[in-house]
């Protein structure tokens, strides 16, 4: 049984590889191996990028096709022109990352389903499941301006 790493067999099924390294677990208990992989899963919602070791190794490699390793076209743009430079950092430790962001906009409920409908629709309509909300209103805005 797979514990962790599913996505890492699928990728080596698919090079053809013949072996892969593993780690064997101590853990026995149902209770205890569902926790760990939990754990696990939500361990990479809490990463962060060191912004600029991933520009400088991304551009060491020129050759590597990064959107097939994931990589979206608007994210590797601002990666890969010119210079990075760290975000600014508000007085509460927040990244501020240069817009003026005013005061919040404040939606009802069934604004925000509205909303969450319309981001679905975007991701459908790109066949990107993974799109950031903030890119899928972006989206949603420049249409509605284009228009």
């Amino acid at each position: 049984m797979i514990v962790k790493g599913n996505g890492t067999v699928l990728a080596a099924k698919e090079l053809g590889w013949q072996v892969i390294a593993a780690i064997e677990t101590d853990l026995k208990r149902e209770a205890d191996l569902t926790a760990y992989k939990i754990a696990d899963n939500k361990s990479g919602d809490l990463a962060t990028w060191d912004w600029q070791t991933l520009a400088e190794q991304i551009k060491e490699f020129p050759e590597i096709d990064w959107k097939a390793h994931g990589w979206k076209d608007y994210e590797l743009a601002p990666i890969l022109q010119g210079e990075w430079q760290p975000p600014a950092i508000n007085g509460d430790g927040s990244a501020n990352n240069g817009a003026d962001k005013g005061d919040p906009i404040l939606v009802t409920a069934e604004q925000r389903v509205t909303i969450e409908r319309a981001i679905e629709a975007v991701r459908e309509k790109l066949n990107d499941p993974e799109l950031s909300e903030g890119r899928c209103v972006e989206l949603i805005c420049a249409d509605y301006l284009s228009a």
